[in-house]
């Protein structure tokens, strides 16, 4: 069931262990029936605004004197409980969010049973002694979920009984109005502190205001010896989905980080990657040796050393349709079998289309409004190749704008509704990734040029989540092709105002860690941050492509095509004066690029495309060369 949130969120996971078993554990606390009580609550600000404990695991709601009071942005319980083994006996809780709010969200500000005021909260959550004299290395587990507008979370470890504290900050990658997996499970290292220590104290500590934290099933145990991890790696293709066209220009690099969250050294630990099909044929297949990484290290940006351009075997563009990025990391070294070998290796996956449809998204499962209320604009960045493969063939045109909308009931009907979709050019003089735009500047839209708009009013029956495709208009012609040029910088959004307002954005939460920019938020200024660098707004851009019509023509002998009609291939023989680097294109009547077939050296060949999955009708195929071009028609039959 996809979710409506009324404020920015994303989610952060990491992989739940898969081998617990064979951990030592010394001390664990489920938080079954309630919080114990030789756990200490008791250090709380304002008073009163103390950790409580969640029967469902959830943070709905909470009792203060006696009375329920819900929370103002749990979402209508959209939201599920933390996803914890023992979740059914219930789990510890701070709830900022319904300790501030009466339960109505925005007007419920300060409103609740005990006020964050100006302050904010600060309540502790303080476990018994733990003895852990005997370890020569500590971890400390548990599972959360947590959600925050400007609140902190702290886990602390104190080896004097509480005299002092260690503080160790966590989720520090989320956003404003972001969130952690409700699955979430963290593995700290707190050896050097609580290694051989007898008078070992953890503590959760929130401070801020909103939203809330989860926890459950904590755990102390002995640091596995051998436990590497693949931590973060850099998602390279510039987009989950562009053109063929497009992609054969993006060189991909392979990189990732890599954890020891063991005690002991590691030696010869190897960084693998491979790209296949999605039928599983290896286009890609290499790796790289980190000599060392120390016991509770991180090797950085480990690189692969040898590059990818997106191609075929034979050295074509990649064909239409999906394909993975797997990268694992492992030892060779006899008797060094990883402890979690659930985070070992990872999966990336993008796509190659042949519609020209350029996307940061695999599909929406959440819609977002910025907080606050009040008109906004959201949308996705997109940068063209400098020199992509068409590029001395033709131009390029936009034509249209994808994306989805959600409301709640409450807030009246889809239909009827009206948004606006925009098509900036950043300004020519910002570098890529618009590196040289400053901070003042955000506060206009000095750095953008408006080049195509149109609005759009969503039809009778439209429900959350339908697919919505805004047909763009230049803003100087006002005609449905709007020219772009290799290099260009795009910015793609949908502007809502008014009653349209008052609903939502679909965006993805992914594990794309995406190194450049992707969603826009535009309320009082232009945010470039997005949602962080995982979750990407359904803002999808469509391009077309047409021959250069002021190319020179080639002799007729220079491309013949037979059969003409055909069902399934279409054969095509080439007579060129010289050998030379050519194109074969397919598109459609309306210029959407279905095929392409490059070469570097051809005179003289017989080239035969399968065309078997294409629908009835009249194609174009068009050859084209640094001399010319020429174009056919050829009909597609029926089946």
């Amino acid at each position: 069931m996809k979710r409506l949130f009324l404020l920015f969120s994303f989610v952060f996971s990491l992989a739940a262990l898969q081998a617990q078993e064979e951990l030592n554990v010394i001390y664990e606390e489920q938080f079954d029936g309630g919080i114990p009580a030789d756990w200490d609550v008791t250090q709380a600000t304002p008073a009163g605004a103390i950790w409580t404990w969640s029967d469902d695991g959830d943070a709905a709601d909470l009792i203060v004197d006696g009375e329920v009071t819900g929370a103002g942005f749990w979402d209508n319980g959209m939201r599920g409980p933390i996803v914890s083994p023992s979740v059914a006996n219930g789990c510890a809780m701070f709830n900022g969010d319904a300790y501030d709010n009466d339960g109505s969200g925005i007007d419920g500000l300060g409103l609740g049973p005990i006020p964050a005021g100006d302050v904010g909260y600060n309540g502790t959550l303080v476990s018994p002694t733990i003895d852990c004299s005997s370890l020569p290395g500590v971890v400390l587990l548990f599972n959360q979920f947590a959600r925050t507008f400007d609140a902190t979370f702290n886990v602390g470890v104190s080896n004097d009984d509480g005299a002092t504290w260690t503080d160790f900050e966590i989720n520090t990658e989320l956003a404003v109005n972001a969130q952690t997996s409700a699955a979430d499970e963290e593995l700290l290292d707190i050896s050097s502190i609580a290694a051989n220590q007898p008078n070992v104290r953890i503590r959760f500590n929130f401070t801020g205001s909103y939203y809330f934290w989860l926890i459950d099933d904590v755990r102390v145990a002995e640091l596995p010896q051998f436990n590497l991890a693949i931590d973060s790696v850099f998602y390279t293709p510039a987009t989950f989905a562009q053109p063929r066209s497009f992609l054969c220009r993006d060189t991909f690099v392979f990189q990732a980080d890599i954890d020891n969250i063991g005690s002991a050294d590691r030696e010869n630990v190897f960084l693998k990657a491979v790209v296949t099909t999605g039928e599983g044929t290896v286009l890609y297949e290499d790796s790289v040796m980190v000599e060392s990484i120390a016991a509770g290290q991180e090797a950085l940006n480990v690189q692969i050393d040898r590059l990818w351009v997106p191609e075929n075997e034979d050295g074509s563009p990649l064909d239409e349709g999906s394909y993975n990025i797997n990268y694992s990391v492992y030892t060779l070294n006899p008797g060094e079998e990883d402890f979690d070998p659930s985070d070992n290796a990872t999966d990336r996956l993008f796509v190659a289309t042949d519609d020209n449809l350029f996307s940061v998204d695999n599909g929406s499962d959440i819609a977002v409004q910025p907080g606050g209320g009040g008109d906004f604009e959201i949308g996705c960045y997109y940068s063209l190749p400098g020199d992509p493969c068409l590029s001395q063939m033709g131009d390029f045109f936009v034509t249209t704008l994808y994306f989805e909308y959600a409301r709640n009931a409450d807030t009246g009907p889809i239909a009827g509704q009206s948004v606006t979709g925009f098509l900036y050019k950043a300004r020519e003089d910002l570098g890529p990734g618009l590196a040289g735009l400053t901070t003042a500047e955000l506060q206009g839209d000095d750095w953008l040029n408006l080049v195509a708009f149109n609005s759009y009013e969503f039809p009778e029956g439209a429900s959350n989540f339908d697919p919505n495709e805004i047909e763009l208009l230049d803003a100087a012609t006002f005609q449905p092709i709007i020219p772009v040029s290799p290099g260009d910088q795009l910015i793609a959004t949908i502007n809502y105002e008014g009653e349209a307002a008052q609903g939502f954005h679909a965006i993805q939460e992914t594990p794309f860690l995406y190194e450049n920019l992707t969603t826009f938020v535009f309320t009082s200024q232009w945010f470039l941050a997005g949602f962080g660098n995982d979750s990407h707004a359904v803002t999808r851009l469509n391009l077309d492509f047409m021959v250069n019509a002021n190319a020179p023509i080639l002799a007729d002998e220079a491309m013949n095509i037979f059969p003409n009609p055909t069902t399934d291939r279409l054969t095509i023989d080439l007579a060129l004066e010289a050998p030379t680097a050519a194109m074969i294109v397919v598109t459609s009547m309306d210029n959407k690029v279905i095929q392409t077939r490059e070469f570097d050296n051809v005179q003289e060949e017989q080239v035969e495309l399968n065309v078997s999955n294409l629908a009835a009708g009249t194609y174009i195929v068009s050859l084209m060369t640094e001399a010319g071009v020429k174009a056919m028609k050829f009909v597609k039959a029926a089946n």
